[in-house]
């Protein structure tokens, strides 16, 4: 039986051509997870943001954009938040976490 799931998993792995392969492990790598926080480390919510793959640069102005644009309903961010600098291709974090709290109406 494990010899039939390995021969799968080797032809399923075949099937995939290297463009594929190649845009897929560069997606992964370059995607980053944004999650926001409330002041109790309760997680509010989340989002996985892809439009970084494809910049040949990432400002700092587009990681900023990417956090603010997608802040959880009826949230806003700390004011005091320092917004995470200086990412570069190869070391984009694997989740950038975001302080918010509820506005008050």
């Amino acid at each position: 039986m494990h010899t039939v799931d390995v021969m799968i998993v080797v032809l399923a792995s075949l099937s995939m051509t290297n463009k594929k392969k190649k845009d897929f492990f560069r997606n992964e790598r370059l995607s980053m997870k944004i999650s926001y926080y409330d002041a109790e480390g309760n997680k509010i919510g989340s989002y996985f943001s892809h439009t970084l793959r494809d910049m040949k640069t990432i400002k700092d102005y587009h990681v900023k954009k990417e956090i603010n644009s997608n802040i959880p309903r009826d949230y806003e961010i700390y004011s005091n938040f320092a917004y995470p600098t200086g990412f570069e291709k190869g070391n984009i974090p694997q989740e950038i976490m975001v302080a918010v709290k509820a506005i008050q109406y």
